[in-house]
């Protein structure tokens, strides 16, 4: 398999993305102004008002908070009025946070060298590179799944994150699944990929109480199991 760059791999995850999710109503604006060469005050204000909303939005959850609209108003410094006239409701701000906080994280989850390096360090730098991605996904896909899991956009959202991590798995261990049968290489792609997801991790720390690092050591040794001849 062709190694392919940092930059190829956030390129494609971010046109999969935008396949799945849409562009929000915010890039509508930045596209219209950008087309017309020049920003209106009045567009580049909305979309920095926009922007503080989700933003503020992000950090209430990340602090553990629940992120009411009272809250909101507070630490964004946007008036009530002015945030539904960004959103049509609070399902709609949870969608808009959960496209931004996907897009932050994407560069995150990119591994630096993919395949290059023995195996031992290759799952070193995988599980390292989930961690931080989760470090900062996981208070707000809490929040995500128990608003908006019924929602087609959220499902299409975390579809584009899997197809994301699926293909940098197949990548960053080629050399290893490449010596096995397809079907199994596509099985222990799964498993990879379910060892180290988003329910795996939720499960170690909030329902069991495992820190951080035990679960660094616990996927460790058992991507090692599942990679090692």
């Amino acid at each position: 398999m062709a190694r392919r760059s940092e930059s190829e791999v956030l390129e494609e995850f971010e046109q999969r993305a935008r396949s799945f999710l849409g562009s929000p109503d915010g890039d509508a604006d930045a596209d219209t102004a950008s087309a017309a060469g020049v920003i209106d005050g009045r567009v580049a204000i909305r979309l920095r008002n926009r922007e503080k909303i989700i933003g503020a939005l992000i950090e209430l959850v990340v602090e553990g908070k629940v992120g009411t609209i009272d809250e909101i108003v507070e630490r964004s410094g946007v008036a009530r009025r002015s945030i539904f006239r960004h959103f049509t409701d609070l399902s709609d701000l949870w969608l808009a946070g959960m496209r931004a906080v996907i897009t932050r994280t994407a560069p995150l989850s990119i591994l630096k060298d993919p395949g290059v390096g023995p195996l031992d360090h290759r799952i070193e730098s995988f599980v390292d590179a989930r961690l931080r991605t989760l470090a900062l996904m996981y208070p707000f896909r809490s929040g995500v799944s128990a608003r908006l899991s019924e929602l087609d956009a959220v499902r299409a959202g975390l579809r584009a994150t899997t197809e994301m991590l699926r293909i940098q798995i197949a990548g960053h261990f080629a050399d290893e699944l490449g010596t096995m049968r397809p079907a199994d290489a596509e099985g222990v792609v799964d498993a990879v990929y379910v060892v180290t997801s988003y329910e795996s991790y939720d499960i170690a720390v909030a329902q069991i109480g495992r820190s951080v690092e035990t679960v660094r050591t616990t996927w460790l040794g058992a991507l090692t199991r599942l990679l090692a001849p």
